[in-house]
């Protein structure tokens, strides 16, 4: 029997799925707790519809990332930073890298998406940013000496 699962059902699949269950099972234990309905036609339509749908958004997303990705890679964004002669006073955080470059290209990045080397000292450094599980992108960073007032 082909029943679509409301609940995520250890060993037998999650939520939104349909899955082909043994009468028995359907009928005595699934449908009875709630934990699924029986599938219709109608029911196989508003998945199938769904699935279409989420298939689409993803495209659109990964294009999206790819877009950025482009626009992205191999940009140089500068860092101004306080501290002594070669060492900053604390570090470099990811949200100051991801402010940097959203101030530079326009393009907000998730700081939790951005990996960074521990950044104590001037210099030259690169980002690596995750837009996508499928594209990651490489920023440089420059360093520099903050002006003091």
């Amino acid at each position: 029997m082909k029943v679509m699962l409301k609940v995520d059902v250890k060993s037998v699949g999650k939520a939104g799925e349909i899955i082909n269950a043994k009468d028995g099972y359907a009928r005595n234990f699934l449908i009875p707790k709630g934990m699924a309905i029986e599938a219709t036609a109608e029911i196989l339509k508003e998945v199938a519809a769904k699935t279409a749908s989420l298939e689409h958004h993803a495209k659109e997303q990964r294009q999206a990332a790819i877009d950025h990705g482009a626009k992205l890679d191999g940009v140089t964004v500068e860092i101004k930073a306080r501290g002594g002669t070669n060492k900053l006073f604390g570090a470099v955080t990811s949200a100051e890298v991801a402010q940097a470059i959203s101030a530079a290209t326009g393009i907000e990045v998730d700081k939790k998406r951005i990996t960074i080397p521990e950044i104590k000292t001037y210099g030259d450094y690169a980002a690596s940013i995750k837009l996508h599980p499928e594209v990651a992108v490489t920023v440089n960073l420059k360093v520099t000496k903050q002006e003091e007032k």
